[in-house]
């Protein structure tokens, strides 16, 4: 009993571990996430820039103090590891190679400081040095993928 216990208990853990194909969230299950860290916000459909690299299905999370974090969405864990692998580790540069060898790279300067977090299937972008934001968005996904590094 206690083995099947402890097995039950590991699989739960292992659940949440970035990289989990399996594992899938929703932009809502993500801004209910970020709320318990002390966060308060909204989620919405954003619409699709022509300027977006990213190709999850894009929200935007807007706490109430007026920071705003990008959700984008993928079918599954790996397709969200797989664009997170083209954002250049600095955040400001973006590079995908097609499956018929032709792809496309982006360069860009961001307002403040960019951060690139993940969690399963769902990749969080923000823009920003708000401390508050960055310990919550490092509670809910872990270590950023890319970006500038947080003091």
């Amino acid at each position: 009993m206690k083995k099947w216990l402890l097995g039950l208990l590991a699989a739960a853990l292992l659940s949440g571990c970035t990289g989990n194909a399996g594992n899938t969230q929703t932009a809502d299950q993500i801004a209910q996430a970020l709320d318990t860290q002390g966060l308060t916000g909204t989620v919405e459909t954003a619409a699709q820039s022509r300027m977006q690299t990213l190709i999850g299905t894009p929200y935007t999370y807007t706490t109430e103090g007026g920071a705003q974090i990008g959700v984008f969405v993928y079918d599954d864990a790996d397709a969200a590891q797989a664009d997170a692998a083209c954002v250049s580790a600095d955040g400001f540069g973006y590079n995908r190679e097609g499956a018929d060898g032709t792809g496309y790279g982006v360069q860009t300067g961001w307002a403040d400081a960019p951060h690139f977090y993940r969690k399963d299937n769902i990749i969080l972008r923000y823009i920003g040095s708000d401390a508050d934001v960055l310990t919550a968005l490092e509670a809910v996904c872990g270590a950023q993928v890319a970006g500038s590094a947080t003091e």
